[in-house]
C-alpha cells in the first residue's frame, strides 16, 4: 500500500472517529437535559427512583463501551476502527502528517498557508516536517 493510500484511510478513520466521539457527546448532552427535568419535576422526588437510576447506569455502560471502542487496538481485527489505533499508524508512520501533506488541504480549499502553517507549528513544533504522536511540540 502506498503512502496516499495508507493516508487516505486513516484519513476515513478519523471520519468514523469523529462520528463516534460526536454521538458520545450527544448522549451525554441528552442525558444532563433529562437530568435538568428530573431535577425540576416534584414528581420524581416522591417516586422511588428506578426510572433514574435506569437512565444513568444505561447512560454510564453506554459511555464506557464507546470510551473502550476508541481505546482499543487489536492487530487480530484489522477493519476495527480506534482513535488508538490512528494514533498508534501515525506513531508507527510519521510520514503520514506530514507539512507538506497538511499545507496541501490548506491549498485545496483556498485557505491561507499562513494559517496552515501555524496549526501545523502546533501539532507537530515548529519548523518539524512530521507530525510526532508522543512527543511534545518543541520538546524534541
Amino acid at each position: 500500500m502506498t503512502i496516499d493510500q495508507r493516508r487516505l484511510r486513516v484519513i476515513g478513520w478519523l471520519d468514523v472517529i469523529t462520528n463516534d466521539v460526536q454521538w458520545l457527546l450527544i448522549d451525554q448532552h441528552i442525558f444532563y437535559e433529562l437530568q435538568k427535568i428530573v431535577r425540576e419535576n416534584p414528581r420524581f422526588a416522591e417516586s422511588p427512583g428506578l426510572f433514574t437510576r435506569w437512565m444513568a447506569s444505561g447512560f454510564a455502560q453506554a459511555s464506557a463501551v464507546g470510551i473502550r471502542r476508541q481505546a482499543r487496538y487489536d492487530k487480530r481485527y484489522p477493519d476495527n476502527i480506534s482513535l488508538l489505533r490512528f494514533l498508534t499508524e501515525v506513531k508507527d508512520d510519521p510520514d503520514l502528517i506530514t507539512r507538506q501533506h497538511y499545507l496541501g488541504l490548506y491549498k485545496a480549499q483556498n485557505a491561507p498557508l499562513v494559517l496552515g502553517e501555524g496549526d501545523f507549528d502546533n501539532l507537530a513544533g515548529a519548523g518539524s516536517d512530521r507530525a510526532a504522536i508522543g512527543v511534545i511540540p518543541g520538546k524534541r
